[in-house]
């Protein structure tokens, strides 16, 4: 947690590219039709094995 803290006190530029990452992330882990797409895979898998 300090080396965290210490490199965005040394370069600021880190918060934004932090923050870009964690929304793209939050888009791609909980977006409600890339997540019913992965449901419908596992199941269509799941009915041809």
């Amino acid at each position: 947690m300090e080396a965290i803290i210490r490199s965005i006190v040394a370069d600021p530029s880190v918060i934004y590219t932090k923050g870009v990452k964690s929304l793209e992330r939050i888009r791609e882990m909980h977006d409600p039709d890339i997540y019913a797409q992965k449901l419908r895979k596992i199941y269509q898998k799941a009915l041809t094995d």
